[in-house]
């Protein structure tokens, strides 16, 4: 059984996370506004589900090639963020008992990154054929 200490901290978690999510959704949905006055020719709401897909069918190229070049570059970024992560869990791991537990995470997202990015780079190249 939890107690009254352990609820309240379960409590102010759910409310923290729930008021992050609706504050990024509120946000993402602020700036998407802000681009489709700039360009009216865009479409999409960021409460539909196939957001990416409209939003993205709807760029003319220029817009296309301006989103892929921040992608990559953000893939970029990631791609060293997790490197560096991983070495801190690494020496964090030998030297300060951290556990395997952060290693594995970090390890995973880089995994998910690193497949995602080369699984879309080959289908790219199979319908450029």
């Amino acid at each position: 059984l939890l107690s009254e200490d352990s609820y309240a901290k379960v409590i102010s978690f759910f409310i923290g996370f729930v008021v992050c999510i609706l504050s990024t959704i509120l946000i993402q949905n602020k700036v998407v506004n802000l681009e489709k006055e700039i360009n009216p020719f865009l479409n999409g709401s960021v409460y539909d589900f196939k957001f990416s897909k409209k939003w993205i069918d709807s760029c003319d190229e220029a817009i296309k090639m301006n989103i892929y070049k921040s992608s990559y570059k953000a893939y970029k970024a990631v791609t060293n963020t997790c490197l560096i992560l991983w070495i801190v869990c690494v020496l964090g791991y030998n030297f300060f008992g951290f556990g395997i537990m952060p290693l594995v995470m970090v390890t995973i997202i880089w995994l998910v990154q690193t497949v995602s990015y080369c699984r879309e780079s080959i289908k790219c190249s199979k319908n450029n054929l």
